[in-house]
């Protein structure tokens, strides 16, 4: 699915319409508290995300020189998981 995303528009051009179909799947759980909405809302995060987190990767591997590539795309996923445990121990103290 996302790789025909980065076929039409490219992989900035994509990581950017996820961007606005994140920010407005947030909007509708701001805006509208009711279970159909939050589920459906939770539902398109989820996809997009998953998408996103998938054309990141190759966009920055496009952008970094080639000597730095390597590091580049293994620090993302490095942080990607210093991310997940530092939310899975907020959550847990808090």
């Amino acid at each position: 699915m996302y790789k025909s995303l980065i076929h039409k528009y490219g992989e900035s051009g994509a990581m950017i319409r996820c961007y606005f179909v994140i920010i407005m799947a947030v909007l509708i759980q701001l805006i509208d508290l009711r279970f159909a909405f939050l589920l459906a809302s939770r539902l398109l995060l989820g996809i997009v995300t998953g998408i996103q987190a998938s054309i990141l990767p190759l966009y920055l591997n496009s952008i970094s020189p080639v000597s730095m590539s390597g590091k580049i795309g293994s620090l993302n996923q490095l942080l990607t998981c210093y991310g997940v445990v530092g939310a899975y121990l907020l959550g847990f103290f808090v």
